[in-house]
Formats: structure tokens, sequence, C-alpha cells
């Protein structure tokens, strides 16, 4: 095989493994057909060609046939044996992917000797296996940290302040208001006053303080002259 049919023949395997693998390249080759051969320099394929390679297509670790029943798709009669056959592959086949890693440090030996034999093994494997995985002898230091700092370049004086402005309260929260007030008291100055003195009491009632004369006692009464006494007065 030459090695212009041999890139050829990889092109044509490669092609039908995308197709099995993407299902929008299944959707645009399905839509259009003989466009998709064209982009993808497929437009010489024959049939002969096509059923070449399908062996090593089917041999690949990563195809697989689909174990759900596939879809019955009728052909149209119309298309080239290659459409058809490509369609065909890709209703019965799936792309899989496979990452499981196998692993072996056996030792198979043959040792002949007249004597003892003494053997030490220290096998270390150090395996990276799946997308995104990462081996090391060692450790592994992985700064996942993200740097979100700024570079500002000014043509002059550039300031950036970060600080944070703290508002401490000391007082509550009331509130004194200074604010003129009118002031509606009266002063009165007393230079001199007159205090008038209280009434005297009445004085006692001569009549009512004398005693009656059935009260008076007669022996203190002066004792008059009798009427039986002739009156010195001869006139009379």
């Amino acid at each position: 095989m030459s090695t212009a049919i041999s890139t050829m023949a990889n092109a044509l395997i490669d092609f039908i493994l995308s197709l099995l693998r993407d299902p929008e390249a299944q959707a645009q080759f399905d839509a259009e057909p003989e466009a998709t051969l064209a982009a993808n320099g497929m437009q010489g394929v024959s049939y002969h060609d096509l059923c070449a390679v399908l062996p090593m297509v089917y041999d690949n670790p990563q195809v697989a046939q689909r174990a759900e029943p596939a879809a019955i798709v009728t052909p149209r009669q119309t298309d080239p044996e290659v459409i058809r056959e490509l369609r065909d592959v890709i209703n019965n086949n799936a792309y899989i992917t496979n990452n499981s890693t196998l692993v072996d440090q056996s030792v198979n030996q043959n040792i002949w000797a007249e004597g003892d034999v003494m053997q030490l093994f220290d096998n270390e494997a150090i395996i990276a296996s799946g997308q995104g995985s990462a081996a090391a002898g060692g450790d592994i230091v992985h700064d996942s940290s993200t740097d979100s700092s700024t570079t500002i370049t000014a043509g002059g004086d550039a300031v950036v302040d970060n600080d944070v402005d703290v508002t401490t309260t000391e007082d509550s929260y009331n509130q004194t208001t200074d604010a003129p007030t009118t002031d509606n008291s009266t002063t009165t100055t007393i230079t001199d006053s007159t205090i008038a003195a209280p009434a005297p009491e009445p004085a006692p009632d001569p009549m009512a303080e004398a005693a009656t004369y059935a009260d008076q006692d007669t022996a203190t009464l002066p004792e008059g002259d009798g009427f039986d006494d002739a009156y010195a007065d001869d006139d009379f």
C-alpha cells in the first residue's frame, strides 16, 4: 500500500470515528451527506474504499455495537452506496470512552543458581489516568487562589483608596436644640409697704356685764337713813 493510499485510509477511518463520536456531526451528515463528505475531503471515496477500512473501524476498542435495537431506517435508493453504508455504520454502532487503566507489576523470570538467591523488589507505579489527572513522584502543591488585583496606569498621580470608613457612635441619638426662647416672667420690686394692723377686738358691753338687781349682794349696799328718823331740816 502506497503512502497516499495509507493516508487516505487513515483519513477515512478518522472521519468515520468522528461521525460515531459527535452527535452534531451525525446530524450534519444526515442532513447534507454529500456536502459533509466534500467538506472533509471524502468526495472521492468509493464503496470499495469504505468496505476496506470498516474492519479496522470495528476493531477499534472504542467502537461498540449498540445494545439497544436501532431504529429501522430505510435508506433512500437514490443515495450512493457510500452514503447508505455510512448511515448503516452510524445507526448500528456507538463510540464509547473507556478510561480503565491496568497496571501489571508482576515479575516473571527463570533463575538457575547453585547457592542462595535473594531478590528485592521495590516497584512503584505513578499513574495519571483520566481527563485532567496529574501524576508526580512527590507532593503536588496546587494554588487555586485567584489574583483579582488591578494595575492602573495614569499620566499623573493616581491615588487608590482601599480604606473602609467606620462610623463610631459614642452617644445616643438624643437631639440637642439650641433655639431662642421668649421669657414671659414678671419681676416686681417693692420699695415700701404698709401693713395694716389687725382690727382691735370690740369692747365688752357694760350693760351686758352689769349684774341684775336680784343678783346684787344686799350686804354691800350702803345703809340708808331710816324714814322713821326726823329730818333735821326744819324747813321740811
